[in-house]
């Protein structure tokens, strides 16, 4: 009696393990099948972001001459004014950059404190 149960415990190990082993290895995706190459698959989550983060940038390249295309067509004469608010906007943006060097200094001079 104990020898058959040795054998089912044996037979219920390998069932067990089968079980998980057979559908993740049907499953599974090699990096090839993924789409991802060696140097995406180090830090996938940081190269999606910056992928979206590039289309972002291109779309309000984009966004913003077509806007400029549709005040030019429906109210030239507001078109100035137009480029005057972007041309503020850029310089905020490089202002903003400016002060997150600054930041990124102080925080650096702290760490070495």
């Amino acid at each position: 009696m104990l020898n058959n149960s040795k054998i089912a415990k044996g037979f219920l190990a390998a069932a067990l393990t089968a079980s998980l082993l057979i559908p993740s290895a049907a499953f599974a995706n090699t990096e090839e099948e993924a789409g991802y190459s060696t140097e995406n698959s180090r830090r996938p989550a940081f190269t999606k972001a910056r992928e979206i983060k590039n289309r972002v940038r291109e779309a309000g390249k984009n966004g913003r001459d077509d806007l400029l295309k549709l005040v030019e067509q429906y109210s030239p004469e507001d078109l100035d004014e137009w480029n005057e608010v972007f041309k503020e906007q850029r310089e905020v943006k490089d202002e903003l950059k400016e002060l997150k060097g600054e930041i990124k200094e102080t925080k650096g001079e702290k760490r070495e404190d």
